[in-house]
C-alpha cells in the first residue's frame, strides 16, 4: 500500500492519529448500532428524537448501549490496518481517534490491536470537527501528529496542520482540499459510488421476478392491447423499484449476517462499497419512485403496491425468523404479484391461476430456504442460518414439502387445461397437455439439483441463467402457439 505518511515522518516517530468511520472502516458505526438497536427492539425507534435532542454524543451512548457492536465483522481496511500494524512494531505512536463513542472505540481497539491509544466521545462530548482538533491539540501540542481521515468534518484538522493524509474519500474531495491550501501528502482507498454499485444494491438481476406481472396479460391473449400492455409495463416498473427499496431495507437490516455469508458478504452495504447513509437515500428514493409509478397506474393498483410493501416489512421483520412461515410469505409476495397484474390491467384472475401459482411459488420459496441450509454447516446447536429458525434436521420435511407442493401446481394446471375457460382461449386445447409434463420435469429437476447443492440460493436466478430451462421455455411457447 502507498503510505499515508511520508518516509520523513515515518524516521522523525511522529504520531499517527487514525479517524475510525469511512477511514478505518468503510461503514458508519453509528448506524450500526442504531440498527442494531432497532432489531432487537423497534420502539426503540421512538426514542431517537428524544436521544438527539440531548445532543449528538448522547444519542451515540444509547445506540451502542442498547445495539451493541460486532467489531470482528466490521469491514476493515486490511491495507491500513497491516500498515499500522507495521508502525507501531516499529515502536511508533499510534492512536484511534475517533467520534464514536468510548465503546465502540474501545472494541474496535481491542479487536485490532494495533493501538497505543484511544481518544473516543463520551456521553457528553462529541468529537469531531473542532471538538477533535481541540482534544488533539492537547495531546499533541506544536502540530506534532499525523493525521488520517476521510471527510469534510476533519477539515479542521487538516487546516490547523496544514497537511492531509486522506483514505476512503473521492479523488475530488482531494481536490477541494488542495484548492483550501491544504497539502494532501497521500491518498489512498478512494472511494467512488458508481452506477454498477447502484445497479447491485437495487438488485436489477431480481426485476425479472416481477414479470409475473404480465401473467393475467399473456394468459387472457391480450398482450396485443397497447393501453393494457403499457399498464403491465408501469406496474412491472413499480413493483420494481418498490421491491429494490426492500432489498435495500433488508442488506441494512441484515447487514451483520451477511458479513458472515459466504455469498452475501460481498453486497455493497455489508462489504462498504456503499455507506448505509447512502443506501438510506437510494432507499427513499427508490420506494418513491415505485409508489409514485403505482398512482399513475390506479388506485385500486397503489393499494396493492401497499399490500405488498406490509408483506415485505412484515417478511423482513418478523416471518423469516419463522419456520415455515417464511416460506409461505416469501411464496404470497410471489402470488401477489400476479394479482397486481390483473388489478393494473383490470382482467380478472381465475381460481385456477391462482391455485397454481400458489403452490408453484411456495415450492419455490421452501427450495430457497432448502438451498440456503444444506449449503451452510451448522454450528454447534444444529443451527445453519444466522437470523433463521430452522436446523440441519428439518431438510427432509422442507424436501417433501416443496416437492409435494410443486407437482400439486403441476396438478392444477392439467386439471385448468381441462377446463372450459381453456376452450374459449385455445382452438386446440389438447395440443396445451404436454405442458404437463414439461412442468413436472422442469420441477423435478430443480429439486434435484437442489439435493445436489447445484441450485443457487435464488431459484428465479436459477431459472434465468439455466439453458435447459430456456430451452423447456421455448418448447413451451410453441406448444402454446400451435394450440393457439
Amino acid at each position: 500500500m502507498a503510505s499515508p505518511v511520508t518516509a520523513t515522518d515515518i524516521q522523525t516517530s511522529v504520531p499517527i492519529c487514525v479517524d475510525l468511520d469511512g477511514t478505518l472502516v468503510r461503514t458508519d458505526t453509528l448506524w450500526e448500532c442504531l440498527i442494531a438497536a432497532w432489531k432487537k427492539n423497534f420502539w426503540l425507534m421512538f426514542l431517537l428524537p428524544i436521544w438527539l435532542l440531548r445532543g449528538r454524543a448522547y444519542l451515540k451512548f444509547e445506540a451502542a448501549r442498547h445495539g451493541g457492536l460486532d467489531a470482528r465483522s466490521l469491514p476493515y481496511d486490511a491495507e491500513l490496518v497491516n500498515w499500522l500494524a507495521e508502525q507501531r512494531s516499529r515502536g511508533r505512536t499510534v492512536a484511534l481517534v475517533t467520534g464514536a463513542t468510548e465503546v465502540v472505540a474501545k472494541q474496535v481497539a481491542e479487536q485490532l490491536g494495533v493501538f497505543s491509544a484511544v481518544i473516543a466521545s463520551t456521553e457528553t462530548l462529541n468529537l469531531s470537527g473542532h471538538s477533535k482538533l481541540k482534544v488533539l491539540q492537547e495531546h499533541f501540542p506544536d502540530k506534532k501528529f499525523e493525521y488520517i481521515g476521510d471527510s469534510s468534518a476533519d477539515l479542521p484538522i487538516w487546516s490547523y496542520l496544514g497537511r492531509a493524509h486522506v483514505r476512503g474519500a473521492s479523488r475530488d474531495f482531494c481536490a477541494q482540499l488542495e484548492q483550501q491550501g491544504v497539502q494532501v501528502i497521500s491518498q489512498g482507498r478512494h472511494r467512488r459510488l458508481d452506477i454498477g454499485t447502484v445497479a447491485r444494491q437495487l438488485r436489477i438481476h431480481q426485476w425479472a421476478k416481477n414479470l409475473l406481472i404480465f401473467i393475467p396479460l399473456f394468459a387472457s391473449h391480450k398482450f396485443a392491447h397497447a393501453p393494457l400492455l403499457l399498464r403491465s409495463i408501469l406496474a412491472f416498473a413499480s413493483f420494481s423499484f418498490v421491491a429494490s427499496s426492500f432489498y435495500v431495507f433488508n442488506d441494512l437490516l441484515d447487514v451483520r449476517a451477511d458479513r458472515l455469508h459466504p455469498q452475501k458478504q460481498g453486497r455493497p452495504v455489508a462489504s462498504g462499497q456503499m455507506s448505509m447513509n447512502e443506501a438510506a437515500v437510494l432507499l427513499i428514493a427508490s420506494l418513491a419512485v415505485g409508489l409514485g409509478l403505482a398512482a399513475t397506474v390506479s388506485m385500486a393498483f397503489l393499494g396493492v403496491a401497499l399490500v405488498y410493501l406490509a408483506g415485505t416489512a412484515t417478511y423482513s421483520l418478523y416471518a423469516k425468523r419463522m419456520v415455515l412461515v417464511d416460506a409461505l410469505v416469501l411464496g404470497l409476495l410471489y402470488t401477489i404479484r400476479v394479482i397486481a397484474g390483473g388489478v393494473a390491467t383490470g382482467i380478472t384472475i381465475s381460481s385456477w391461476t391462482l391455485g397454481y401459482t400458489s403452490f408453484l411459488f411456495l415450492s419455490l420459496a421452501l427450495m430457497k430456504r432448502y438451498s440456503e441450509i444444506s449449503q451452510r454447516a451448522p454450528d454447534a446447536k444444529g443451527t445453519t442460518l444466522p437470523g433463521r429458525a430452522y436446523e440441519l434436521q428439518d431438510l427432509p420435511i422442507i424436501g417433501n414439502i416443496g416437492v409435494s407442493s410443486g407437482l400439486l401446481s403441476a396438478l392444477l394446471m392439467a386439471l385448468y387445461l381441462r377446463s372450459p375457460e381453456v376452450e374459449i382461449l385455445y382452438r386446440r386445447p389438447a395440443f396445451l397437455l404436454p405442458l404437463c409434463i414439461i412442468h413436472v420435469y422442469w420441477i423435478s429437476r430443480a429439486w434435484v439439483l437442489t439435493n445436489r447443492h447445484l441450485m443457487h440460493d435464488d431459484p428465479i436466478v436459477f431459472a434465468l441463467k439455466d439453458h435447459v430451462t430456456h430451452k423447456l421455455f421455448i418448447l413451451a411457447a410453441i406448444i402454446a402457439y400451435l394450440a393457439t
